[in-house]
């Protein structure tokens, strides 16, 4: 009897994690097609996209992700608050396609330059299923609405999937 109830304690387990575990991958690797309401933004506004590269660490050899890491802020402004999000877009396409984007704090950035200003809550890094997204080449924007910012970085750092 009690070995049965620890079976099933262990069945049930393993359940759980794997559901889980498809729950996490689902949202962390989500896409939406948007659109933006908000101007491109001037060379007051700082970026620096750091890699952008497949990455099949996240599923197995059949599946197709991608990574973008970098960072963003306004000049002489530090980020305190979080709110930014990484977009893909084709010169054929009227929407924007957003990317689960999470921060990815930057301590390398904590003191900028020695301004004093920090970009170390700046930091992203962004995650997608590439087949959520149609083949072809797009262009990286950050959509940078960090401390009541509300502007599109336009970063001319294009993909091809």
């Amino acid at each position: 009897m009690k070995r049965n109830v620890l079976y099933g304690y262990i069945i049930a387990s393993v359940v759980i994690a794997f559901a889980m575990t498809a729950l996490l991958k689902a949202n962390t690797l989500k896409v939406k097609k948007i659109q933006v309401d908000a101007p491109l933004a001037g060379s007051e506004y700082l970026y620096e996209i750091e890699s952008a590269t497949p990455d099949n660490s996240v599923g197995n050899e059949y599946d197709s992700y991608f990574t973008i890491r970098g960072w963003s802020g306004k000049e002489e402004q530090s980020v305190q608050l979080f709110d930014t999000q990484v977009l893909l877009k084709s010169d054929s396409d009227d929407f924007y396609y957003a990317l689960s984007t999470d921060m990815a704090a930057k301590e390398e950035l904590g003191n900028y330059k020695d301004t004093g200003i920090t970009y170390m809550f700046g930091g992203f890094v962004a995650r997608f299923d590439t087949k959520k997204v149609k083949p072809g080449t797009y262009t990286i924007y950050i959509w940078n609405q960090n401390d009541d910012n509300n502007v599109l970085i336009c970063t001319d750092k294009t993909i091809s999937l």
